[in-house]
């Protein structure tokens, strides 16, 4: 495995541990956090099902999180694979892995603005935009 590889490898575990902690938090609950010995319960600060009227678009939610890393996942892995699979040269495979995040990105918010307890976020895809940033400059270190 070369540093690359380990530094990629190693960057994906941290992200995919964020993800999972922050999917906790978002969800309310208990996660167990290893080495801490005990569970931490998380809940929403304004639960949206109950009273739809209460949407609240916090730049610092738990769900912007989820946004940023789930796209920088996203845009690592779509660009690996064009550039290790397709012969993708660099640059081709961060346009398209970077198109197809956003377009993903895009559709979640058509989704949510369709769901009564829910609403079209600019904020979240300004997160998403965060994120594929962040997974091309990852993806293109050589």
């Amino acid at each position: 495995m070369t540093p690359l590889d380990w530094g990629l490898h190693t960057v994906f575990k941290i992200a995919l541990l964020l993800l999972m902690v922050m999917i906790g938090r978002s969800q309310g609950g208990n996660v167990y956090i290893p080495g801490s010995g005990d569970s931490v319960y998380y809940t929403h600060a304004v639960d949206t099902v109950k009273n739809p009227t209460m949407f609240s678009d916090s730049w610092v939610a738990p769900d912007k999180g989820l946004h940023l890393v789930g796209s920088m996942i996203m845009m690592i892995g779509s660009s690996q694979y064009l550039m290790q699979h397709h012969n993708k040269r660099t640059r081709d495979a961060l346009y398209i892995g970077g198109g197809f995040t956003f377009s993903l990105g895009l559709l979640k918010e058509i989704r949510d603005n369709r769901q009564a307890s829910n609403r079209f976020s600019y904020k979240d895809l300004i997160a998403d935009a965060i994120g594929i940033t962040i997974g091309g400059i990852l993806s293109s270190l050589e």
